[in-house]
């Protein structure tokens, strides 16, 4: 017999992906475990090794534009578009000094290496400037430079700082000699990079987006070699790298070689110093995408870039194989789906507002861009196996992906739609599509023509030209408006339509025949989903409901209110017996399918929650928006639970206690036990049965015991029951106790006691008023009681007589 599953009561947040970068100038920790970026108004610390935010800093409620951290990880300094520099503790995250720094805004700062307290300072309008931030003061002021300020870097070794500007120059300035400094015309275009060879100290090299790499003599600062990159470059690192990753250094081994790593116009891209292009075996997607800013840990050998398309991109030298990309800021999230590749692993596969999917690991927030589309994905799916990855997009174009455990790539492609994707339950051979045309269609895919993905197979074609068509088994006219959820049933027989014509239609997945067309909606119908253990189906909608149909004679089982706003996606969890719906409102709701509650609302988000999804286990769940947010959430209503039977274990048994010390007649210990535990009915029990015993004289010695804290405790409970009428009396006589007892400095010592004392005022009015009214009537019935005796014993005389 199968065991009925566990209702779940409760989700907790675990995480939320937002934004953790927007641009801006950013920095490295010297160890390379930190990355500090702009983020909007806030400047972020990124743990590297886990994707996680580790400090929040907040310079100002302006946009942040540059960050800089010293060499021995104790100060960070910001920079915001309101003029002022801040710095601040990397330990304690206390901000130390807040300053103006120029009368523009502050666009590129650098620590020293040899002091870390000396911090260099350009700005927008050329300006730059030199501080000594543990001190206090700015050492060097320095003129000449046009426009906005590039970068500033300091020299490795030495008391020197290179800058450069718009004006397309780098210039040299020595902090000890002033005659030394040297403006050096170089670069046709703006000066992007400098980058210090550690090796030869008398060189370093400059990238700019005139194409060109220069290698200078820093004992003569003259050109010593020019290296033609045919692209603009934005970062520039030296470093040495391993042979044995790179195809074109086959007779190497895995020797170091010398190399620098350019990030540019076409991605981050690795160079021999003689300008020779070397090309990783395996280059991720990420790495051909154009970039803007590069720094690099040359403790950690780890390269981080931040793309155009604001992706963070980890590259170690040691292992150019191990490279890992971050989404630094999601655009709107249109769809998601958890992909478990193994039994204890879950990954997300996330589609926004872009042509690209991310196949995101919520441990790391490392991700695997799918890049096929040319337009903005609206839908994705898994298939039961979770071998294969659905995607469908505005470019009429539905893709299907291979996973082989280790990577993707496009296997079929089903030309013609745009809306939502669905795979049968049961087999990865037929997947089905629905768009806004207001058809149907259902695909053959022919696994057995894909060719065996190979890594090291250069002949297998892993673009989207060496994808299979699809073929079309049969469309149908559906709806008489856009398509706008999928699903197929758990056995593969029946699919399931949803239209913004506020209908629902089953079909059969075989002959492509409508079953039931089921109406009640009375908005546009935005999810629709088979339960997995039952023959029903649900449907959200526009107008604000869940309802449950049977889907074998289409009767609307249960219509089940608590939106206030549109419903955007429902999924079923707790083996089909709850559902979890999403709304506009940025809202989730939690359904127990028996009863139609709502079990609880979770608030996650600011906007429309467009992407909802359950792992396999049941345990996790995500939910996507379209302010570019991700929540995972965990369920913990076991945890909850067994917490609260704790509780109340815990709670009967000090009751027992309690009871006992009661029947012991050891008033004082139970008095005081009472009042420590917080447990207001045992007091109020024990206050009744002194009084029923006429031993309230037991009560005064207890009350001279208690601290301050357990009478604000006391008047706390007497404020409470002088609240009913019932509990009114223990209440009045309790507070005399109170009061002749206690002095009164004592008493003005608790906490609002004038505003209890006035709150006890009010309803003690109230309540002697109702007690007034008693007496009048009663003094009136007791008249007209003795009335009616009066005239029933001159009755009885006048008989007798």
């Amino acid at each position: 017999m199968a065991t009925q599953p566990e209702l779940k009561t409760s989700f907790t947040k675990e995480t939320t992906w937002e934004a953790i970068c927007t641009g801006g100038n950013p920095a490295i920790s010297h160890d390379g475990k930190y990355y500090i970026v702009p983020c909007h108004s806030n400047v972020n610390a990124i743990d590297l090794d886990t994707g996680r935010v580790f400090h929040s800093f907040e310079p100002d409620t302006d946009p942040a534009l540059a960050a800089a951290i010293s060499n021995d990880n104790e100060l960070v300094a910001t920079s915001s578009r309101s003029l002022v520099v801040k710095i601040w503790s990397f330990r304690t995250f206390e901000c130390l000094k807040s300053f103006k720094a120029h009368e523009a805004p502050t666009v590129a700062m650098d620590f020293d290496n040899i002091t870390n307290s000396l911090l260099a300072t350009g700005a927008a309008n050329g300006a730059i400037k030199v501080w000594d931030v543990r001190q206090g003061y700015c050492t060097h002021v320095f003129r000449g430079s046009v426009g906005v300020v590039s970068f500033v870097r300091f020299h490795p070794s030495e008391f020197q700082l290179f800058t450069s500007s718009d004006d397309c120059r780098l210039r040299y300035w020595n902090l000890k000699d002033k005659s030394k400094h040297q403006v050096l015309d170089a670069h046709s275009s703006v000066v992007r990079d400098i980058a210090f060879d550690e090796e030869h100290p008398n060189r370093f090299y400059t990238a700019a987006r005139d194409q060109l790499v220069h290698r200078w003599s820093a004992a003569k600062m003259k050109i010593k070699s020019t290296i033609p990159l045919h692209e603009a470059i934005e970062g520039l690192v030296l470093g040495s790298i391993r042979a044995s990753f790179f195809r074109d250094c086959e007779g190497e081994g895995d020797a170091l070689i010398p190399a620098f790593v350019t990030a540019g116009d076409h991605g981050v891209r690795f160079w021999r110093p003689d300008g020779t292009e070397l090309f990783p075996r395996r280059r991720k997607l990420w790495m051909t995408k154009p970039c803007k800013r590069m720094v690099y840990s040359s403790e950690a050998r780890r390269v981080v870039v931040l793309t155009h398309e604001l992706h963070v991109g980890i590259v170690q030298l040691d292992n150019i194989a191990d490279t890992r990309e971050m989404i630094g800021h999601y655009d709107e999230i249109t769809d998601l789906r958890f992909f478990s590749p193994s039994v204890d692993r879950d990954l997300l596969i996330v589609s926004t507002n872009s042509h690209d999917v991310h196949v995101v690991d919520p441990g790391t927030r490392s991700s695997t861009t799918l890049a096929a589309h040319t337009d903005i994905v609206l839908a994705v799916d898994v298939s039961a196996d979770g071998t294969a990855v659905a995607t469908v997009s505005k470019d009429s174009l539905c893709i299907v992906w291979s996973f082989d455990g280790a990577s993707f790539r496009p296997v079929f492609t089903c030309t013609g739609h745009t809306a939502t994707v669905v795979f049968c339950k049961k087999s990865k051979n037929a997947l089905f599509t629905g768009s806004e045309d207001t058809t149907v269609k259902k695909w053959t895919l022919p696994w057995d023509d894909v060719v065996k993905n190979d890594e090291d197979d250069d002949s297998v074609d892993r673009t989207i030209k060496g994808a299979i068509p699809a073929t079309v088994e049969y469309s149908r006219i559906a709806h008489k408006k856009d398509i706008n959820s999928l699903d197929v049933a758990p056995n593969d027989k029946l699919l399931a339509s949803a239209s913004q014509d506020r209908t629902i239609k089953l079909w059969n997945t075989h002959t492509g025949d409508a079953k039931l067309h089921l109406k009640g909606h009375k908005r546009g119908v935005w999810c629709v989903r088979f339960s997995p253990s039952d023959q029903i189906v649900a449907s959200a909608s526009g107008d604000a409901t869940v309802k449950l149909w049977n889907a074998v004679s289409g009767a609307c089982l249960r219509t089940m209110e608590g939106h206030t706003n549109s419903i955007l996606k429902l999924v079923f969890v707790s083996k089909g017996t709850q559902i979890v719906s999403s709304s506009s409102d940025g809202v989730v709701k939690l359904w127990t399918l028996r009863t139609g509650d709502c079990v609880t609302t979770l608030d996650g988000h600011d906007e429309k929650i467009w992407a909802l999804d359950v792992s396999g286990s049941g345990e996790k769940m995500a939910t996507g928006a379209a302010d570019g947010t991700i929540a995972i959430w965990r369920d913990d209503s076991k945890e909850k639970d067994d917490a609260a039977r704790k509780q109340e274990e815990e709670r009967l048994r000090e009751d027992q206690e309690l009871n006992n010390l009661i029947q012991s007649q050891e008033y004082a210990e139970a008095f005081r036990r009472a009042v420590n535990k917080n447990r207001p009915r045992t007091l109020l029990r024990l206050l009744r049965h002194l009084r029923d015993a006429d031993e309230m004289d037991e009560v005064e010695p207890c009350i001279q015991q208690l601290d301050i804290e357990q009478i604000t405790r006391l008047l706390s409970f007497i404020e409470n029951w002088n609240f009913n009428s019932k509990t009114s009396r223990e209440a009045h006589e309790l507070l005399n106790i109170i009061i002749t007892t206690t002095s009164h400095d004592h008493l003005l010592k608790i906490p609002n006691c004038a505003k209890t004392l006035d709150s006890l005022i009010a309803y003690s009015e109230r309540h002697m008023r109702r007690i007034q009214q008693l007496t009048q009537k009663t003094a009136f019935l007791d008249y007209t009681h003795e009335g009616m005796r009066a005239g029933v014993s001159k009755k009885r005389r006048h008989e007798e007589s």
